[in-house]
């Protein structure tokens, strides 16, 4: 979706690089993102991993040093990210399911060909639909678009979209999805869009407050209001909403980072320590082990956690 933002000053951020689950079973995961959507496996790798005890990753999480680590990357035709499930098992963890109303939730939006046989396809593989009616409804009022929002086996929110005239992707022809976004709950979403405005330099633009019976429906609610706050990095194609409701009963949902339900995101960036700062100050933290930016041949990473404590694997560009 083509939307003007007011330039901002230098940008820190590079590129919004991975939407990341943290899932409970990866076989099951992945199995469902394949046969509703068919998303595949990134690159050459044709099967999944088995679980890595004393992972080199249990650095970068902060995980304990013989716990065990597995991902898979896979590809969401027409996007611009790697779409990333991660297992960290051999140390506590609980699955925690927000609303999609509640601050710390996430929606992976993706675009859609045909939203019935995807609707279909999403319930016949194990997911359910939140939507009021169980049905695509149009996003807003008169509008010939269709929507409707999912959550995968894990509780995961996907919202499925058909516009009115396909947009240009470079999505392969026949493929169900045809494009990504993703969204997250806030506290106050203005707030969270200016942080990253003034510390990373993104590009910031307000949605305004919707009060639209039909968006709220499609959300499965009926009754409150949202407010949106849009931010993208400079020159680059991918872009992050903060989303927040009012009027409607929410509670904060807190994750330890193995959590079933906790999400990480893939930030670039050009400083990782004027990065690290930034999120100290504002009441973040590094949570990779000790605290600690790890430093490598091919760049410096870590995990952080922003004000909202939102994970987000801070990292250079790869040389």
């Amino acid at each position: 979706m083509a939307t003007a933002f007011a330039e901002q000053p230098a940008a820190n951020a590079v590129r919004l690089s991975k939407y990341i689950l943290t899932v409970s079973d990866l076989d099951k995961t992945y199995a469902f993102y394949h046969d509703a959507l068919g998303i595949q496996l990134d690159g050459n790798v044709t099967e999944l991993r088995k679980p890595q005890p004393g992972s080199p990753a249990n650095q970068i999480t902060g995980s304990p040093a013989d716990s065990s680590f597995r991902n898979a990357n896979t590809r969401i035709p027409g996007a611009d990210f790697t779409f990333e499930f991660i297992e960290l098992t051999g140390q506590p963890r609980t699955a925690r399911h927000p609303r999609l109303q509640d601050p710390g939730a996430s929606v992976l939006v993706l675009t859609v060909r045909d939203i019935d046989s995807a609707l279909a396809a999403v319930k016949k593989a194990g997911g359910t639909v939140l939507t009021l009616g169980g049905a695509p409804l149009p996003p807003v009022a008169g509008a010939k678009s269709r929507a409707v929002m999912v959550a995968d086996p894990d509780g995961f929110f996907i919202e499925l979209l058909q516009p009115e005239t396909a947009p240009a992707t470079s999505a392969p022809a026949g493929s169900i999805v045809t494009g990504a976004r993703w969204a997250t709950g806030v506290q106050d979403a203005a707030k969270s869009a200016a942080f990253y405005r003034d510390n990373f330099g993104m590009e910031a633009k307000s949605l305004g407050t919707v009060k639209d019976p039909q968006m709220l429906k499609v959300a499965g609610l009926d009754q409150g209001e949202l407010r949106i706050q849009m931010i993208q990095v400079p020159g680059r194609a991918e872009v992050w909403e903060f989303f927040e409701f009012a009027g409607v009963d929410r509670k904060p949902v807190h994750f330890n980072v193995p959590d079933p339900g906790s999400l990480q995101l893939g930030f670039q960036v050009r400083d990782v320590d004027a990065a690290a700062e930034a999120y100290k100050s504002a009441g973040g933290a590094i949570v990779s082990k000790d605290g600690a930016i790890i430093r490598r041949p091919n760049g410096a990473l870590a995990l952080m956690q922003d004000p909202d404590g939102v994970y987000l694997e801070v990292a250079t560009p790869p040389k």
